[in-house]
């Protein structure tokens, strides 16, 4: 018998450009346990276009993570920001919480200009309305990443319970062992929780909420 949550969907954005950034951090949410990594390139085409598929995904994810590096990127459709920057007011628009990864250091010197000056604006805005997380290699995004999910859940997620009872105890008994648990994980802070029930026989229950 156990307390279970799903795992935490964590919606990535980045540029085509930084791909290797991108699987970097990829590789780094999917290892980590209870975490779950949501990119758009695995969603089929959506008949109301791409904006809208985007939208959607990241209305399904419980944290946004940006990365910011070499590259502005594609504009939207019909816009004037590029995906990542779209991407980025949808989920803050959402309530989502949001980590935003920044390479260090100016902007490549390769870039066009107009890029260059959308690149940095796009930075300072991150900058101006939170904390942002830089990193200069690999091992820097993987830290920093790892560093700011795991924070995250433990001040805005449930945590994790795996509870074994005696198996003499009756269904009321259980039941109300799990009411006082919620009540005290509510008096410390949290919103209750939930409860998936498991019997040896393999029966399995709705998950209920107490």
């Amino acid at each position: 018998m156990g307390v279970m949550r799903p795992p935490i969907n964590v919606f990535l954005s980045s540029t085509y450009r930084d791909k290797e950034w991108r699987e970097v951090a990829r590789e780094t949410i999917d290892s980590l346990p209870g975490f779950s990594s949501l990119l758009v390139e695995e969603s089929p085409a959506a008949m109301h276009g791409m904006a809208q598929m985007v939208l959607d995904k990241i209305l399904k994810a419980d944290v946004f993570v940006v990365i910011v590096a070499t590259s502005y990127g594609s504009i939207v459709p019909q816009g004037e920001q590029s995906f990542s920057e779209f991407e980025y007011e949808m989920a803050a628009k959402a309530g989502i919480p949001v980590v935003a990864l920044v390479r260090a250091g100016p902007s490549p010197k390769e870039l066009p200009q107009k890029e260059v000056y959308l690149l940095e604006r796009f930075k300072n805005r991150l900058k101006d309305d939170r904390l942002v997380a830089y990193f200069g290699s690999i091992q820097d995004l993987r830290e920093r990443l790892s560093a700011s999910l795991l924070k995250l859940k433990e001040s805005h997620f449930s945590p994790d319970f795996n509870i074994t009872f005696d198996p003499e105890l009756t269904e009321q008994e259980v039941k109300t062992a799990f009411e006082a648990l919620a009540n005290y994980y509510r008096a410390c802070g949290g919103v209750g929780l939930a409860v998936e029930f498991e019997h040896e026989e393999a029966e399995v229950r709705e998950p209920i909420h107490v």
